[in-house]
């Protein structure tokens, strides 16, 4: 059977529940989030993993953008991000930690907020950017290629728009991916035990 060609679709209906899943797959071993995670049992890790990740999703597509890609039928890899100006309000983010209290408990929400606080002080001082969040790829697959399809439609909005684009990471094997794109660290700071590096792409006219 012939493969379909990838598709860029809004998260939402079918795709969210699989973009979660996906998600929740990605980031099940990965070291920065057992450190977040530290202290709970393997029952309540899942169930935190899966309220973070529910979370997220919901609130960039609430206020940004989330996409996902879409092949034979099932979901690839996704990103999400915020345009100029919808980065949520603080009170908004706030809100959105208190509704993990029940799944993750009180020192964990604790924890994630401050580091989301933390790494929010290496933020551009500019307002003219878009900020990705992240961009997640399917595990299971063999290249990592399909994570780049949100990385590169980002681009391309941003240079339609003259913005630049803000990316942060915590594992330093990204690092070499976003350089590629055309990205330059522009620091690296240890938060909470955990080590991120900030990338920034400067505006640009013109698509890709």
């Amino acid at each position: 059977m012939a493969k379909t060609t990838p598709e860029l679709v809004d998260i939402g209906g079918k795709w969210y529940e699989e973009s979660v899943a996906l998600f929740r797959a990605a980031y099940r071993d990965d070291p920065a989030l057992k450190i977040l995670f530290a202290g709970l049992s393997p029952a309540r890790f899942e169930r935190a993993l899966r309220a973070v990740c529910g979370t997220l999703v919901s609130v960039v597509i609430r206020h940004g953008l989330a996409k996902c890609l879409v092949r034979d039928g099932r979901v690839t890899s996704f990103g999400l991000g915020y345009p100029p100006g919808t980065v949520p309000p603080l009170w908004a983010q706030l809100a959105a930690f208190l509704r993990l209290l029940p799944h993750t408990g009180p020192r964990v929400a604790w924890r994630l907020f401050l580091t989301t606080m933390k790494a929010g002080g290496y933020l551009p001082k500019t307002s003219n950017y878009l900020y990705v969040v992240m961009v997640c790829a399917d595990p299971a697959l063999p290249s990592r290629g399909v994570a780049l399809y949100y990385a590169r439609w980002a681009q391309e909005l941003a240079d339609d728009h003259g913005w630049g684009i803000h990316c942060e990471t915590t594992n330093e094997a990204n690092v070499p991916l976003w350089t590629r794109l055309g990205y330059e660290v522009t620091g690296q700071a240890e938060i909470g035990g955990i080590r991120h590096w900030f990338m920034w792409r400067a505006p640009r006219a013109g698509k890709l």
